[in-house]
């Protein structure tokens, strides 16, 4: 079974292109990072955070033993998971911060075990990341044109640099497109 990574800032689509890629073939596993991240805070803290304190607050809350000790947690539940089905973890490890931005990088050894076969970040137009956030915020700061932009480049040199790292191909796709197209194109590199 194949494990992808899929990426993109926040606002990029990638909770409507799991969705559709789910509606074409429920047998896709879909990790969440972040719902996996919160019930790891949950249960350190002892009191519920919700995913919009998360966003809100990022790295006050959020450090990097963290996302170090949730890292561990995503390696056991993949290899329990790909063992029957296809999985796509649904990732991004560049956050807002009010000093600017922050990336919480897979380790090496991590990257390496997890072994993605497939890496996708998705991108879209400043102008519909700007629209998505504004109709649903959810936590999400609201960022500009040029901020945007250095977060999805961010983002992008990231996941290249994990294709480096496992000598994988890395596919930028356009969220300005069809979904549903999207989907069936990534269901059939699962195929």
């Amino acid at each position: 079974m194949k494990i992808v990574y899929l990426t993109g800032v926040a606002g990029s689509g990638k909770s409507s292109l799991c969705n559709y890629i789910k509606s074409v073939n429920p047998q896709i596993e879909v990790v969440s990072y972040s719902s996996i991240l919160k019930e790891f805070l949950e249960a350190k803290s002892k009191c519920n955070i919700s995913q919009e304190e998360m966003r809100t607050k990022s790295a006050s809350v959020i450090t990097p033993e963290d996302i170090n000790a949730v890292d561990t947690l995503l390696l056991d539940i993949i290899n329990n998971l790909k063992k029957t089905n296809h999985v796509i973890v649904d990732s991004h490890a560049v956050t807002y911060e009010q000093y600017g931005f922050r990336t919480t990088p897979f380790k090496t050894s991590i990257l390496n075990e997890l072994n993605f076969e497939l890496l996708i970040s998705l991108y879209c137009s400043t102008n519909s990341i700007i629209k998505r956030i504004s109709a649903n915020p959810q936590g999400r700061p609201m960022l500009g044109p040029e901020e945007i932009s250095y977060a999805i480049n961010l983002q992008n040199s990231l996941v290249l640099n994990y294709g480096i790292i496992l000598n994988k191909p890395v596919y930028f796709l356009n969220t300005d497109k069809d979904l549903l197209y999207i989907s069936e194109w990534i269901n059939k590199k699962l195929s």
